[in-house]
């Protein structure tokens, strides 16, 4: 088996650079041969060798299928795309309606684009083994130094889907800590949400500072003394889109447990998420119950980590092409 992966360029998203290595890195040792190529080499150079391209871009697939390429596999990861009236839209139909398959990291892609929900498939974001933070021991925990984590991409997506607001509320409420960690910093700067003074044990840390996302999870300075000193992870998204990403995962790597308005999605999430609706009274009904069941927690929260480190998940997506390349249903 022959494998194309066409390097998006530019790659100004930490995500996806890490869903590229990691398939490069991972189907390296489980198929024939694989190549990293962009776009332009892809189409010229030899593609009727190639039995699958891995396709990351909107744009790098429709190119493909205009040189008359269909063998890809895209997996999507634009959220522009989620607006039904934007060109996005109509390029990742068009994109997913000529791929062998697309693979989305959240079930809401499927209903997105349910036109085409026997194209799609729905495999979990991974993460990189990470041996520190995976030693990390969490002893008792005590419900009011409770410490939480909420991590997310910031703008407006930020403000409409993260629920930021909420989440701070509810620790000022039961005078809890709450770190903010994210991808810039301009929802805080709005003055109407005053975060700082709604909650004294707030704190805000974007990735222009020593403590960014980019800095605590790279797997060569894994942030261990940063993610020990918080407790759980508070998930408060109204839409699904982006699933639990590599930053999430690296998280749960360490015992910390989640309570997310969007456990539903994952049928292995017993005490490692904690499904809460976005009112007080259910966040504070799993914030007990995760208190409760501490112990249980951390190991499963490690666990729910590890099944997704990237070599499991990239087994699961050679499953899929061995079935196409043996001509048989997918």
């Amino acid at each position: 088996m022959k494998i194309h992966i066409v390097k998006p360029s530019p790659m100004n998203e930490l995500d996806t650079e890490n869903l590229v290595q990691a398939h490069f890195n991972e189907f390296t040792g489980m198929v024939g041969e694989v190549c990293m190529t962009q776009i332009q080499e892809a189409v010229e150079k030899n593609w009727w060798e190639t039995d699958f391209f891995f396709v990351y871009k909107i744009s790098d697939a429709l190119s493909l299928v205009n040189a008359g390429i269909e063998n890809y596999v895209f997996f999507l990861n634009e959220f522009e795309a989620v607006n039904v009236d934007s060109h996005a839209f109509l390029d990742c139909n068009n994109a997913i309606e000529k791929s062998l398959f697309t693979v989305c990291r959240s079930l809401d892609w499927i209903e997105v684009f349910k036109q085409h929900k026997n194209k799609m498939i729905y495999i979990s974001w991974g993460y990189t083994h990470n041996s520190s933070l995976l030693s990390i021991k969490r002893g008792k925990i005590k419900p009011s130094e409770t410490k939480f984590l909420c991590m997310g991409e910031n703008g407006e997506q930020g403000e409409d889907f993260l629920n930021y607001v909420l989440a701070n509320k509810f620790a000022n409420k039961f005078g809890l800590s709450i770190t903010f960690l994210n991808n810039g910093c301009s929802f805080f700067d709005n003055t109407e949400h005053k975060f700082f003074e709604a909650n004294s044990k707030c704190r805000i840390i974007c990735d222009s500072t020593s403590y960014s996302r980019q800095t605590i999870f790279q797997e060569s300075k894994g942030d261990v003394d940063f993610l020990k000193n918080h407790d759980i992870l508070l998930d408060l998204r109204q839409r699904n889109f982006e699933g639990l990403s590599s930053h999430y995962l690296n998280a749960m790597s360490t015992g910390m447990p989640v309570i997310s308005t969007i456990a539903k999605g994952f049928g292995d999430r017993d005490n490692a998420i904690y499904h809460c609706n976005s009112n007080f009274s259910s966040i504070a009904s799993a914030f007990k119950e995760v208190i409760d069941k501490w112990e249980d927690s951390v190991q499963a929260a490690r666990g729910f980590a590890v099944r997704r480190n990237w070599f499991e998940i990239c087994k699961i997506l050679y499953s899929f092409l061995k079935l196409l390349k043996n001509g048989q249903p997918s």
